[in-house]
């Protein structure tokens, strides 16, 4: 449309000191708003959790203290991490299939070194982990969850690192919920 008006003003002589067609207030103001939604689109790192806040532990902390942690602050999903690089990630899902696989067991004691073949990052069953570049768009986040999903497979977390490497130090996260509320 706006290409097709603009051949009209561009090919056409003015008529009287008019143009032939001209734009209305409502079309500019149209115009304005998508011109500022494409040069304004939030990146994930503005709305992502920044590394210093992310609830994190390491492969020789306690299941049962992360377990409290996670039910008191309603966290889904707990990243494992040697320094800044993430290894693993904990969630509901990691424990029962612990506990399938090995049946009631004592939990005082355990440690994500015990259950560490529970957490990894690739080969579950129903959720992936990603990593992303740091200057991602949320809308091509949102996009790869919608992917995700659509393949049948729900995205647990993404995160953020310099490149979008998993081997790289985590700069931030976001989970289905900071995505869902975005618009907000």
């Amino acid at each position: 449309c706006c290409r097709e008006i603009r051949n009209v003003i561009s090919h056409y002589p003015k008529e009287r000191d008019a143009f032939p067609i001209e734009p209305s207030g409502e079309m500019i103001a149209f115009l304005d708003e998508i011109i500022y939604k494409l040069s304004h689109r939030a990146k994930c790192r503005n709305l992502a959790i920044p590394f210093r806040r992310m609830y994190c532990r390491t492969l020789a902390d306690s299941v049962v203290d992360t377990i409290t942690v996670m039910r008191h602050k309603v966290f889904t999903h707990v990243p494992i991490v040697e320094g800044r690089k993430v290894i693993g990630i904990f969630d509901e899902n990691s424990l029962f299939c612990y506990l399938a696989d090995n049946g009631i067991v004592d939990l005082e004691g355990l440690t994500f070194f015990d259950i560490r073949d529970y957490i990894g990052l690739t080969d579950r069953e129903m959720e992936v982990f990603t990593f992303h570049h740091k200057l991602t768009y949320l809308d091509e986040l949102q996009d790869e969850f919608q992917k995700q999903f659509d393949q049948g497979k729900r995205l647990g977390v993404a995160f953020i690192t310099e490149t979008g490497n998993s081997d790289e130090d985590v700069i931030s996260m976001l989970t289905a919920w900071d995505v869902i509320g975005m618009n907000k």
